[in-house]
């Protein structure tokens, strides 16, 4: 990340969400998906971005406006024209991330799906740079999907999900733990001190249990997403009429 600042190629970057996002999303393919996006141009990872922000904008638009609730209204509206296009660049995009997964495992006769835990050291750090010692979550839905218990429609859903949600509220929770550290310039100073502490314990070397040992920064983070959660609404559709004081709510229109 610190070099990906530096070929930002100013003394100050002012808007931080489209680094983090774009950082976020590397990450979750790489970790998540098991893919790599130096096979995907700069132009797909940026529509790709670009198409989450304005779904997000044109959901805020359709439930501000209850008339286009019903489906069938809304695909005749511009606003549910412009949305299956973006859904098109949304899917696509994942089905090319599904599809490179698949063709690794064509390539290597499935080695990697047939082991164990114990079998998945002689993993594709050759194609993501990362070793690890469990399956992502691609694979186990791949493995799942050659049993028969999964279909592609499901591992898409998946996909989709982790995707669309996952690297977004990712970067956003990044900003705000940062804009948090910069404000209260002692906590930060507390952070720093650990984390140098703890590199020069592991040898100048990050690893995955260094950074299970950082308590201090920990709590930070999880202060920063209780103050400023990424998604702060969870909606709820009522299963039976409910009454609240003297009004009858009707789960029809929840």
């Amino acid at each position: 990340m610190t070099k990906s600042l530096q070929n930002e190629g100013e003394s100050v970057v002012k808007d931080l969400v489209p680094f983090f996002s774009e950082y976020t999303l590397n990450a979750i393919c790489e970790t998540a998906m098991g893919v790599s996006l130096q096979s995907f141009d700069i132009f797909q990872q940026r529509q790709y971005r670009e198409a989450i922000h304005r779904m997000g904008e044109l959901f805020i638009y359709r439930i501000s406006r209850p008339w286009l609730y019903y489906d069938w209204i809304f695909s005749f509206t511009p606003t549910g024209r412009e949305q299956r296009k973006i859904l098109k660049i949304l899917h696509g995009f994942t089905k090319q991330v599904i599809a490179e997964r698949k063709l690794y495992h064509e390539q290597t006769n499935d080695r990697y799906l047939r082991g164990t835990d114990t079998f998945a050291k002689y993993d594709d750090t050759e194609l993501t740079g990362i070793r690890r010692k469990r399956l992502a979550m691609l694979d186990l839905l791949i493995a799942a999907s050659r049993e028969g218990l999964m279909t592609d429609l499901d591992i898409a859903e998946e996909v989709d999900t982790f995707m669309f949600e996952g690297h977004d509220t990712t970067a956003m929770g990044l900003c705000f733990t940062l804009a948090l550290l910069a404000e209260h310039k002692d906590i930060q100073d507390r952070v720093r001190n650990e984390i140098d502490a703890a590199v020069q314990k592991n040898g100048e070397k990050f690893s995955m249990k260094l950074l299970q040992d950082l308590p201090y920064l920990e709590r930070c983070i999880k202060e920063a997403l209780r103050l400023y959660p990424s998604v702060f609404v969870i909606s709820r559709i009522l299963g039976d009429n409910v009454k609240l004081r003297m009004y009858w709510i009707n789960f029809f229109f929840s």
